[in-house]
């Protein structure tokens, strides 16, 4: 990790300015958290809009959790996606794949199964491997459609748990504080305006945000340490 490290934010000349000075500190912290945590290296994740999404893959099928247990797994996704989707005029046809995948109203629902089948199918099949890192990351960077599939399912599972949220909330029941957050703004006050304001422009024009993250940790069941060795700062997104 520190090779990788000093080549990737090397410290630059003998005349160090007050903010090189500030990104050393924080890049020091960061490492001794690194060694707290027992962090002995790093996996470089391909850059793009779902780099965050893919490094959340990465890092729990390679401890072997089972991240689709929590939603109560795929079928139960597909379920009710299906259910939504009775109607050509249902607001999920808005779903557009990160402009991606190729796909029109009438196979919209179809599409979406293809995706949360070939995540559940990934996950399997790192799952029962003994090597779950380099397999996840074979299998992901071998086939680019393959990997846009996953993250698209990934993000289905996302649309899942808000509508479940956001379900509890309307009907009273206690839900955690993060779906508040969620849910406050008058353009993003339903479900529907979740899928056209965020989880639309995931992989297309933007990465994932820090609430999206914390309904991740909620839908995959797990806890979420962000470390950024730019500012020193560690977040973590709890179930």
């Amino acid at each position: 990790m520190d090779h990788h490290v000093v080549r990737t934010w090397p410290v630059i000349g003998p005349k160090v300015t007050i903010r090189e000075i500030y990104f050393n500190a924080n890049m020091r912290k960061f490492l001794a958290e690194c060694e707290r945590l027992k962090f002995n290296h790093l996996h470089l994740v391909h850059n793009d809009h779902y780099c965050a999404l893919r490094a959340v893959l990465l890092q729990s099928l390679s401890q072997g959790l089972s991240v689709l247990e929590h939603s109560g797994g795929v079928d139960l996704v597909k379920k009710t996606l299906g259910t939504l989707m009775r109607h050509r005029s249902s607001w999920l046809t808005t779903w557009n794949f990160g402009g991606q995948i190729p796909h029109n109203v009438d196979n919209c629902l179809e599409t979406m199964f293809i995706c949360l089948q070939s995540f559940d199918w990934l996950v399997s099949c790192v799952l029962s491997s003994t090597n779950r890192d380099t397999v996840v990351i074979d299998m992901l960077n071998s086939d680019p459609q393959l990997d846009v599939e996953v993250m698209e399912g990934m993000k289905l599972l996302l649309l899942f748990c808000g509508i479940k949220l956001h379900e509890a909330k309307l009907a009273g029941k206690p839900v955690p504080e993060f779906v508040s957050h969620l849910y406050s703004m008058k353009s993003n006050s339903t479900p529907e305006l979740f899928l056209i304001k965020h989880l639309n422009c995931i992989g297309s024009t933007n990465i994932i945000g820090p609430v999206e993250l914390t309904l991740l940790a909620e839908a995959l069941g797990i806890t979420i340490c962000i470390m950024n060795p730019f500012t020193g700062q560690i977040g973590r997104a709890h179930v």
